[in-house]
């Protein structure tokens, strides 16, 4: 990483820090997402060092996994475990449906 000299453009830090590109970055400002020291960052501010920078992350996405009935609790886990580790490392929530037609019978058959 690129020693960083301070102060710096906002989304250059970000970008240096391996977050997203400038570009990007100035996308996340624009959605009102960045905060310097707990204030909502503008396109071009400054951070100095010891500044503390946040992206809060606000992820609309939703993924729906069907899976077969007799595979849900594995995947679930007790009490939604499982998935609640599955969003978080995705960044997205997840949706579990039940898939239709297919039971353990029908997985004997496909072996």
């Amino acid at each position: 990483m690129e020693k960083i000299n301070y102060p710096i453009r906002i989304n250059r830090y970000l970008a240096l820090n391996n977050y997203c590109s400038r570009r990007e970055a100035d996308n996340l400002i624009a959605k009102k997402i960045v905060k310097i020291n707990g204030q909502l960052a503008k396109i071009g501010d400054k951070v100095n060092e010891g500044d503390k920078v946040e992206v809060d992350v606000v992820s609309p996405q939703k993924a729906i996994v069907r899976v077969p009935d007799y595979a849900i609790g594995a995947i679930i886990g007790k009490q939604g475990k499982h998935i609640e580790e599955i969003e978080q490392d995705l960044g997205i929530g997840i949706e579990i449906e039940e898939m239709q037609g297919f039971n353990k019978k029908d997985k004997k058959r496909r072996r």
